[in-house]
């Protein structure tokens, strides 16, 4: 096999510069880079292109399903998001596309003698009929902090139909925290890559 080697490869005027023909495999060794300084192209996947985090602004006491009063995208100065992120519409959560997304509740609150439970319901017809895909539980006694979460990878291969929804079921004299300026009670939602 020959080596060429040069330092720099231009298209001629008003050409693009093609490395191969359809059908090719062009092989990058271990432990050789890209540097883009530009845009990439379509046909490479560019990493993490949606990060979200929401909070509840203000305190929960009551069951709920779905959790959807008092809901916040985070907006301290130095929170940001990646994308688009997510909307949400009584309760009710949307995708801004699809792709394989991992998607996290992590919630404090208070519990006396009783267990609190969270969970995430999915859905793929667009709420017609909604599956229970992973839940948390605290238990704690004497208005004991509690601590409850849980996760799940959600494969969105329709904006339109699939959804997700937060469920509380929580005991008498219970609670789930909420701010305004930080965040005791989260919903988080990074898009992995593309959808399985």
């Amino acid at each position: 096999m020959a080596t060429l080697f040069v330092d720099k490869l231009d298209p001629q005027s008003g050409t693009a510069l093609e490395i191969g023909t359809s059908g090719d495999t062009i092989t990058v060794p271990s432990g050789a880079t890209f540097n883009v300084a530009g845009t990439v192209g379509t046909g490479f996947t560019p990493g993490i292109t949606e990060a979200d985090m929401w909070r509840l602004n203000a305190f929960l006491y009551a069951s709920a399903d779905p959790i959807s009063a008092n809901l916040e995208r985070v907006d301290n100065a130095t929170f940001s998001k990646i994308g688009t992120g997510m909307s949400v519409n009584t309760g009710v959560w949307t995708f801004p596309s699809t792709g394989l997304w991992w998607v996290s509740t992590k919630c404090k609150g208070e519990t006396i003698a009783s267990q609190n439970d969270l969970s995430i319901s999915a859905t793929a017809n667009n709420g017609g009929a909604w599956d229970s895909v992973a839940m948390g539980s605290g238990y704690g006694t004497d208005n004991d902090a509690v601590y409850i979460g849980c996760d799940y990878f959600f494969n969105v291969t329709d904006t339109s139909n699939y959804k997700i929804k937060f469920v509380a079921a929580m005991a008498t004299n219970s609670n789930l925290a909420g701010y305004t300026t930080r965040t005791d009670s989260a919903f988080i939602f990074i898009r992995l890559g593309d959808s399985q």
